[in-house]
């Protein structure tokens, strides 16, 4: 990557989907940091190695999905976080998240300040979603001009339509515009 780098001006660093099918241990699928055993899943280690193999940080772009990921864990043990998946849920964009799932009886938003990141959990379905929401986007955006990164780019516009967290970062990057849906 390093040799590349001389050639490219940006790149985009997929700093989503830290997590594995279920049937096995799943946890955030998009943390700044790690999270209690999944060292090593994380947007800044991932941003870390690109350094170490010869990426300017000037040049890295750091990936926010707009999107979350779910699934019915077996048990309710530390409410989800870096356990056993019984099987996949359905979660969506971030609209849908945070207008639609939140408001669900028994969803209750949690976070993890070692990983930064948010997290649903609904106890009576040990249903488990993971995502990014305004706090974690603005903390991610703070890394990003701490780091001295090229910025952030992000999957999927069209899940969120309401540009919750379009607007973070535009406001967050120096950019005092909101953006109107």
């Amino acid at each position: 990557m390093g040799e590349a780098a001389k050639y490219l001006d940006y790149v985009n660093v997929m700093t989503y989907d830290f997590h594995v099918v279920a049937g096995d241990t799943v946890g955030h699928h998009s943390n700044l940091y790690d999270s209690e055993s999944r060292k090593g899943r994380s947007a800044h280690e991932g941003i870390l190695r690109f350094i170490e193999y010869g990426v300017p940080a000037e040049k890295l772009v750091l990936g926010i999905p707009f999107y979350g990921r779910s699934w019915i864990m077996k048990t309710t043990d530390n409410r989800g976080i870096n356990r056993i998946a019984d099987s996949l849920a359905s979660a969506g964009g971030y609209t849908n998240i945070k207008d639609n799932i939140t408001k669900l009886p028994g969803f209750k938003r949690y976070w993890d300040d070692q990983a930064k990141s948010p997290y649903l959990f609904n106890e009576d379905r040990k249903q488990l979603i993971v995502y990014d929401d305004e706090e974690s986007v603005k903390i991610k955006c703070d890394y990003v001009k701490e780091s001295n990164l090229a910025g952030v780019m992000f999957w999927e516009y069209s899940s969120d339509s309401k540009l919750y967290l379009l607007n973070v970062i535009n406001q967050e990057l120096n950019n005092s515009n909101s953006i109107k849906p």
